[in-house]
């Protein structure tokens, strides 16, 4: 397993992730154009493997999707470090370039695709979605089946919109995302 630490422009926020990424992804959705001037380099971990040092802000806004997704970024200097959604509990966004190394993490995909500004130089030899990718189906017999049957209550595996844990930060102490779903 890799480990991964990065933090905003100014220093004030720092972070720590031992995890190994999930899917990593160029955003061209709207919101990622409006945050960033262009699409966003954005890698998915668990939420348990990120430790942030400093006190981010946050912003909560429902998608076109219809969950709400929490962006957090530094209230200093501005810089957007993360993102959270209703839709994938226990998973937080990382945006690569705040990464101490951004090469350590190559996007596979473009998403959103279709939202892209006609200037946009999307990388031909990435995937492409033209909107958001489905999610992927659990393995039979999965510890992510088990983990969704569980979620949903109801013994179904599919993809579900749960709540999505928060981030409980101590003003100039060191924020630990594990368990943050009891924090609540």
């Amino acid at each position: 397993m890799k480990s991964y630490s990065g933090g905003c422009l100014c220093g004030a926020v720092r972070y720590r992730i031992t995890s190994d990424p999930g899917p990593s992804r160029v955003c061209w959705c709207k919101d990622c154009q409006h945050i960033s001037s262009n699409g966003t380099v954005n890698a998915v971990f668990p939420s348990a493997s990120i430790e942030v040092t400093g006190t981010p802000a946050g912003y909560d806004k429902t998608a076109d999707s219809g969950n709400t997704v929490t962006r957090r970024f530094c209230a200093t200097c501005g810089s957007q470090l993360f993102s959270d959604s209703t839709g994938r509990p226990g998973l937080t966004v990382v945006r690569v370039g705040t990464l101490d190394d951004p090469s350590a993490i190559r996007p596979t995909a473009n998403i959103w695709a279709a939202s892209a500004p006609g200037w946009a130089c999307l990388d031909a030899g990435l995937d492409r979605f033209e909107g958001a990718p489905a999610p992927p189906a659990p393995r039979r017999g999965s510890r992510d089946e088990d983990r969704r049957r569980a979620q949903c209550g109801d013994g179904a595996a599919g993809h579900h919109r749960g709540t999505a844990p928060r981030l409980r930060f101590v003003p100039g102490g060191r924020q630990d995302l594990r368990d943050r779903s009891a924090r609540q």
